[in-house]
């Protein structure tokens, strides 16, 4: 039998309602970091964390700021719900399960289902509240929304139209006939407890390749809700229709294996079990993985489900799926490649754009330039910044600094000002003729070697100050 980590099994019977004791290594700051890579709610831990934690001042500071960070989504998320109930939009929660919170902060992004016929009344919504649409790192059916507040992202909605991962995995029609409230959050609306493991496994092995806890806790509490009438052939029915019946199969297992190290019971049936380990012998990789996992002597959360693997069991779906045809599986495998190929060489192109801030010093450009900045990188926006005056940056601003370091003191008279001993330097009419054409020149060569060309090359430039000034 395989062992976890002793931060893993103390979280986890916490989670659970219990009161384990406490070990030399579970130290605040490691259990801080274990939910962080997690994305367990540290709010979810404090009603049943002990004292010696509640107590610590690191935690107490990284709960008060998961606390302002969750109080701020969810208050935008409530202004988005009341604008699309105005609308007459459903919308569902996709990735809780109930368990509180089940607002899902810890998110990337806060994960909405509406109908596809919805869809762009949902969206153009988003845009009326003040909601800036992310179009180039969207997904088919995905589409991203944040909203910012001088530079930051104050909430991140990921508007799906179906539940998929490029490909579909659920049965669309049950899952919103199947929905239902939370308990402890009358405005979220989540998925029955059947949905909520299919989609929370899925997640965790499809698209992100690695098991978390709060994974984890979700299927866990999904399967307890419901108790003896969770339907576990209705899993099975789901996965079956859209082919992913032997990755579903290897993760209840993987799920039924690591259940009574971290809880000390097991909920998943001995029937279901059986069921999946015959799934799971028909495939020799998905037995061979399954059997290298059990052998491990321990573990740890998250839990690496192997990229290479969960990219075998994807193209397997594919090409399993009845719902499509062999031309529309041909064409997913082909997207899927191409949109896998996009993500991770990082190129995104984008049309190359000039943004000029005037005005007086002191007036705030290099606050709303910093604010810009930051919000482009959040979005994934290739950005530049250039501060530009004429006679004081490029060649010229190099001259000057040289020259007032070199013989300042000398140079100026008693009694002048700088005013009147730029007055006095430029007092010959050639001199200031040669002076106003260098300065035009530095102009003309800082704007297009730092601005205009990184903008025909793509990138977005800022530019604080520019030839208007």
């Amino acid at each position: 039998m395989s062992e976890v980590s002793t931060v893993s099994r103390m979280i986890a019977r916490l989670a659970d309602g219990g009161r384990p004791a406490r070990d030399a290594t579970a130290t605040p700051a490691a259990i801080i970091e274990w939910c962080r890579k997690n994305k367990y709610p540290l709010l979810a831990l404090a009603a049943r964390a002990p004292g010696w934690l509640c107590q610590d001042r690191a935690f107490r500071e990284a709960l008060a700021a998961e606390r302002a960070s969750y109080e701020m989504q969810r208050r935008e998320y409530g202004l988005v719900h009341d604008a699309w109930r105005a609308q007459g939009i459903d919308c569902l929660m996709i990735k809780s399960a109930g368990n509180a919170p089940s607002f899902p902060h810890t998110s990337d992004n806060i994960d909405i289902l509406v109908r596809p016929e919805r869809g762009q009344c949902a969206r153009d919504t988003l845009r009326r509240i003040g909601y800036v649409e992310l179009r180039n790192i969207e997904e088919p059916h995905k589409f991203l929304f944040r909203r910012f507040r001088a530079g930051e992202s104050v909430s991140a909605i990921h508007v799906h139209e179906q539940v998929l991962w490029l490909v579909g995995f659920m049965d669309e029609a049950a899952l919103w006939a199947r929905r239902r409230p939370s308990d402890d959050d009358p405005q979220v609306t989540i998925p029955s407890p059947e949905d909520a493991v299919l989609i929370n496994l899925a997640h965790a092995c499809y698209e992100n390749k690695l098991l978390r806890f709060n994974d984890i806790i979700r299927v866990r509490h999904a399967i307890r809700t419901a108790g003896e009438d969770f339907d576990w052939t209705y899993l099975d029915a789901v996965a079956r229709a859209r082919g992913w019946r032997d990755g579903l199969a290897f993760l209840i297992l993987l799920y039924a294996h690591l259940e009574p190290l971290l809880f000390g019971d097991r909920l998943v049936p001995r029937e279901v079990r059986e069921e999946c380990e015959r799934i799971v012998a028909a495939d020799t990789y998905s037995a061979g993985r399954l059997a290298t996992l059990r052998a491990r002597p321990a573990f740890d959360l998250p839990l690496d489900l192997s990229y290479r693997y969960c990219k075998w069991l994807y193209y397997r779906k594919i090409f399993a799926d009845p719902a499509r045809t062999r031309p529309q599986k041909w064409f997913d495998t082909v997207m899927t490649l191409l949109v896998g190929i996009k993500l991770k060489s990082g190129v995104r192109p984008q049309p190359g754009m000039v943004i000029t801030l005037s005005g007086p010093d002191g007036s705030g450009k290099t606050t709303h330039a910093e604010a810009l900045l930051a919000a482009c990188a959040i979005g994934g926006l290739r950005t530049t910044y250039v501060w530009h005056r004429g006679g004081s940056s490029g060649l010229l601003g190099l001259v000057s600094r040289l020259r007032h370091r070199g013989g300042r003191a000398a140079a100026t008279r008693p009694g002048e000002d700088s005013i009147a001993r730029r007055r006095r330097q430029l007092h010959s009419p050639l001199r200031r003729r040669a002076w106003a054409w260098l300065v035009a020149l530095d102009q003309v060569g800082t704007a297009l070697f730092k601005i205009r060309l990184p903008a025909l090359r793509g990138r977005i430039v800022v530019a604080d100050r520019y030839a208007y000034d």
